[in-house]
């Protein structure tokens, strides 16, 4: 349990720096979030088609990307 709500904290954490300045040609963080969102919609987009993907991405991608976190989280010794 514990690693969950370090989890969540952790990926608000980040998602706020990567999205606090946003430029059209993104660097460090915003670029890492970016690479991950948009891979995971390519990826999405084709097992599940184009119109599954336009009103169910962000569910996935939200379980997702806190599942692979929580994972890695899970890793670390202590």
């Amino acid at each position: 349990m514990v690693i969950t709500w370090i989890t969540a904290l952790a990926l608000i954490v980040f998602a706020k720096i990567a999205t606090r300045n946003m430029k059209p040609v993104p660097e460090g963080a915003q670029n890492l979030w970016e690479w991950l969102v948009e891979g995971l919609h390519t990826f999405l987009e084709g097992v599940i088609g184009r119109h599954l993907v336009e009103r169910t991405f962000w569910f996935f991608a939200s379980i997702f990307i806190f599942i692979l976190a929580a994972n890695w989280l899970g890793l670390i010794p202590g």
